[in-house]
């Protein structure tokens, strides 16, 4: 991630919430970085698919954790 560039974080994000927003950038229904946009459509299904898990597996450096079980982020209360 980027937040400078507005790239977002995607270690560590959900599969299926990444898979459901490349499909949607796939089909001109999410506007994201015109680099992104043309990856997401140079790739098949499966490899698209195999690069998002592989994505998901990645660690989330332990700085970037949550400190505990019952922290909230600020952002959705």
């Amino acid at each position: 991630g980027n937040n400078a560039l507005s790239y977002p974080r995607l270690q560590g994000q959900h599969y299926s919430y990444m898979k459901r927003q490349a499909r949607l950038v796939r089909d001109n229904l999410r506007t994201v970085d015109a680099t992104m946009t043309s990856l997401f459509r140079s790739l098949s299904d499966e490899d698209l698919d195999k690069v998002l898990n592989y994505v998901s597996y990645l660690p989330i450096p332990q700085r970037d954790l949550a400190p505990d079980a019952t922290w909230r982020n600020p952002d959705f209360h």
